[in-house]
């Protein structure tokens, strides 16, 4: 699976660290997912919605682990690339 980030805006909330957005296989997009600083390691968050009762549900997610960690890796991967440079609230 070819995963590439096309997209990563950087936040200052201490929560969510930046936004990115994917492209999977050069025909699939996915917006809104967020890598998000949990404790003291960064997590990846897909994009989700709220429902009336507060709780919140994916809208897409990887169905196994080993996709789950290609994904985590290249948008972490990416994340950590992008703030190495120190430059904020960019796209790239």
């Amino acid at each position: 699976m070819n995963i590439k980030v096309y997209s990563m805006h950087l936040c200052s909330s201490p929560l969510v660290k930046a936004i990115a957005a994917i492209t999977i296989n050069g025909k699939f997009a996915v917006n809104s997912i967020k890598v998000v600083q949990l404790d003291e390691r960064l997590i990846v968050q897909m994009p989700s919605i709220e429902n009336k009762q507060g709780i919140h549900h994916d809208l897409i997610h990887p169905v196994n682990e080993e996709t789950r960690k290609q994904l985590e890796e290249v948008i972490l991967t990416e994340y950590k690339n992008k703030t190495s440079g120190g430059k904020q609230n960019e796209q790239l």
